[in-house]
């Protein structure tokens, strides 16, 4: 079974997408919700317990609602993102997730971002 195979998204935050800028790190202390972060372009490495996960055009990440962790921002990049609140996800690792078709993933990231920005 997969771990989102039960998720229940309960309220979604406008998506947006970030600006990431080489050299530029970041340190996040317990997160206020869950996250999931897409790239467009360039790369960020975010490290949770001593383990790191690197943020590519093929991949997804999601972060986990509560969650420490840092990111280094190793190339210039856009990173669509949407913070969300769930049910019946209790995982609290990042999770790397790899895209089978990445250009459909933001295909539907902009459709619904635009929905969010035409309410």
């Amino acid at each position: 079974m997969n771990a989102l195979d039960n998720i229940l998204v309960t309220h979604l935050d406008c998506p947006v997408v970030v600006s990431s800028k080489r050299g530029e790190d970041f340190q996040m202390t317990d997160r206020p919700s869950y996250g999931l972060s897409f790239c467009i372009s360039g790369q960020i490495t975010y490290t949770m317990n001593g383990k790191s996960y690197v943020s590519t055009e093929n991949t997804a990440i999601l972060l986990p609602k509560g969650a420490s962790y840092t990111l280094s921002r190793d190339r210039d990049g856009q990173f669509p993102l949407i913070n969300f609140d769930c049910e019946n996800y209790n995982y609290n690792e990042i999770l790397l997730i790899n895209l089978q078709n990445p250009k459909a993933c933001i295909n539907n990231f902009e459709t619904l971002q635009k929905m969010f920005l035409n309410n």
